[in-house]
């Protein structure tokens, strides 16, 4: 993986963590029903569980 791809992928995984962070704390702020927002959570969550992946395999090849 080339450095800016790496780079890119945690530019990403912080911005998920605080957007999560974010709309976690302030959930009844957020205009979505319980399902919407357990789908987002959720949805969330499994990117950042790829980016987890990709960053891991990134460091393991030589």
């Amino acid at each position: 993986m080339r450095k800016d791809e790496r780079l890119a992928l945690l530019e990403e995984q912080q911005i998920l963590f605080m957007l999560l962070d974010y709309h976690i704390k302030h959930r009844k702020k957020i205009g979505m029903d319980d399902q919407e927002f357990d789908n987002y959570v959720n949805a969330a969550l499994e990117r950042l569980s790829e980016i987890k992946k990709l960053l891991a395999e990134s460091t393991d090849r030589p």
